[in-house]
């Protein structure tokens, strides 16, 4: 056995984390202290995203399990990031089970080949506490062979368990939630950080930095060093305390990415499909999301996006981060052959620029498509969800327990027509204000037995005990203790929604 700390001492500075650990030989890792993660430096600098381009957008793991036949043991400590480096990093897991944030041919662009993906087969993780995380407390794409036992989960931001395209994954006693309600920064905050990163580190500018980009810095330096929440600059100030979008205590996932509604069908594409799943005696419990509807704008059908990827959110006017996002588009005069989803068009820049607030606000009415039911970096809002299970094949579940799940935001826009739907089949309304225990969709082969549901609340749209959708079939689930939302007001609830499409489901409450 490997003490992790000792085999990996460059790594570390007593017990706090200054840099990514990559585990790929085969071997028994062990814990002796807890860690705080705080890189140092906090970004990856350049010629280490060029080594590894999956570093573009920062760093994204703190330990990242790559190899096969690896057990990691905490022995009862807690891994968490420090509360500076969670904000510096805002799209991180503390275990990271692949080489890359994304799948191939998903997410933003990556210049990495499928020779140089690595994903985590045949590992153990277990016995241990997992906790302040800005995105997930475990996260990994096309994994195979992986348990995880005896583990508790909190303080994460998104979500606690996180796999897509797994086969083989055993979930077992774990105890998931609550995840982190101390939250004092929105998704503008994201943008502003990776507005940063890609200044210095990315695609690193020579030349002298603008007013707005100074005025983006300075405000991000008042975020970092803020004692309270009334010390976080207003633009990226968060009064809700939690996360401004979609919340998940496990979502288990088709191959790809998990952005898109939580409807989406796959036929007989077998090979994207998550295969053998067992998930038992886990509770997830005290999750609370805001999920903010956002208006997207569109160009020509396009989302405006700056040089990072993030999308440019006009909501709000045109601020000194929405001005340094316009500005990106000087920033690849020497990058000619960087690859990016940036967007902006040329007559708008040209506008911008002017910095005619009238002119600019009236350019916008006339010519920008407004799509409704996304977040900020286009995901489709789909609520806050205890257990999502999607698109998967072969699944034994026994005594899950699903307690308190809320849903704070307020309602959403009734203009229909521009809605981006959450694909729930035939539901054409807005889902991200909903709250749902457990989502079964486009499932095969689904066996289940002691649920245990209660206190799911949504405060402005519809709570449901148990989603089954989307050409599910073969679902039975024996023994389901149901208790929506006894002491909310709220009317639309429901205890089990089987949807049309659906076939061979049984359930017994």
């Amino acid at each position: 056995m490997i003490d992790l700390q000792k085999h990996f001492s460059q790594h570390f500075n007593k017990n706090i984390l200054i840099k990514p650990i990559f585990i790929e030989k085969k071997e028994n890792y062990f814990l002796t202290n807890d860690i705080i993660i705080d890189f140092n430096p906090p970004y990856p600098t350049e010629e280490e995203i060029k080594d590894l381009p999956s570093l573009r957008y920062g760093f994204f793991g703190g330990i990242l399990i790559i190899g096969e036949d690896i057990e990691f043991n905490l022995l009862g400590h807690e891994i968490k990031m420090s509360p500076k480096f969670s904000l510096q990093q805002r799209f991180f897991s503390i275990i990271e089970l692949t080489n890359s944030p994304f799948p191939l041919g998903s997410g933003l662009p990556l210049s990495m080949t499928k020779e140089k993906l690595k994903t985590g087969k045949g590992i153990y993780i277990h016995n241990g506490r997992l906790g302040l995380s800005s995105h997930s407390s475990i996260h990994g794409n096309e994994n195979r062979n992986i348990v995880l036992s005896k583990l508790k989960m909190y303080d994460f931001e998104v979500g606690g368990i996180m796999l897509n395209g797994g086969k083989k994954i055993s979930i077992c006693k774990c105890n998931i939630g609550p995840n982190f309600q101390n939250l004092w920064v929105n998704a503008k905050f994201s943008a502003a950080t990776q507005l940063l990163h890609h200044f210095y580190n990315v695609i690193p500018q020579r030349k002298e930095k603008s007013n707005n980009f100074l005025e983006l810095e300075e405000n991000i330096e008042k975020t970092f060093s803020a004692k309270k929440l009334e010390d976080v600059p207003l633009l990226f100030r968060n009064k809700k305390k939690v996360i401004d979008g979609t919340v998940y205590g496990i979502s288990l996932h088709k191959s790809g990415i998990a952005i898109g509604g939580h409807g989406q069908v796959l036929h007989n594409e077998k090979e994207h499909f998550g295969f053998h799943y067992t998930i038992k005696n886990i509770s997830i419990e005290n999750l609370v999301g805001n999920v903010e509807e956002k208006k997207t704008y569109l160009y020509n059908g396009k989302p405006l996006r700056d040089i990072s990827g993030q999308t440019i959110d006009l909501n709000d006017g045109i601020n000194y981060l929405v001005r340094t996002q316009l500005e990106t588009k000087e920033w690849l005069e020497n990058y000619s052959n960087f690859k990016s989803t940036f967007y902006i068009p040329d007559d708008f820049y040209n506008i911008s620029i002017e910095n005619n607030i009238e002119k600019i606000e009236d350019y916008i009415k006339h010519n920008f498509e407004i799509k409704l039911g996304r977040d900020i970096m286009l995901h489709v809002n789909k609520g806050v969800i205890g257990l999502r299970m999607d698109g998967l094949n072969a699944t034994r579940m026994e005594n899950i327990s699903i307690e308190n799940i809320k849903n704070i935001s307020s309602s959403s826009s009734d203009d229909i027509k521009n809605l981006i739907l959450s694909n729930m089949e035939d539901l054409q309304e807005y889902t991200g204000n909903d709250t749902i225990a457990c989502c079964i969709n486009n499932c095969h082969d689904l066996q289940g037995k002691s649920f245990f549901i209660e206190n799911i609340i949504s405060k402005s749209g519809t709570s449901y005990g148990m989603i089954i959708m989307n050409l599910s079939k073969h679902i039975y689930i024996d023994n389901l203790d149901l208790n929506i939302d006894s002491n909310n007001n709220n009317k639309k609830q429901y205890g089990v929604i089987i949807q049309d499409s659906v076939s061979d489901v049984f359930v017994k409450i």
